[in-house]
């Protein structure tokens, strides 16, 4: 029971912080110390999949986030905000 009850909770995480308002203001809190650098106008919703190198540097891995967010100024990504719980 315990496992459902924490599957849950991330669920509901997971679908609070899709809202961009919410994600801002989490960002900012964060990685800013509560300076508002990022707004939600500015947040786009992202894949949650990222393609990266291995330890290697030659073999392709993936991996899954449970939430992302493209930061987009003046029609350009900015930055890319991967959430994980």
């Amino acid at each position: 029971m315990r496992g459902k009850m924490a599957e849950q909770k991330d669920l509901a995480e997971k679908d609070f912080v899709a809202f961009p308002d919410v994600a801002a203001d989490t960002l900012n809190a964060l990685l800013y110390d509560g300076e508002p650098i990022v707004s939600a106008a500015e947040l786009l919703s992202a894949p949650t999949e990222t393609l990266y190198y291995g330890d290697s540097g030659k073999r392709l891995r993936n991996q899954y986030e449970d939430l992302a967010k493209y930061e987009m100024r003046e029609g350009q990504i900015r930055a890319m905000y991967l959430f994980a719980n």
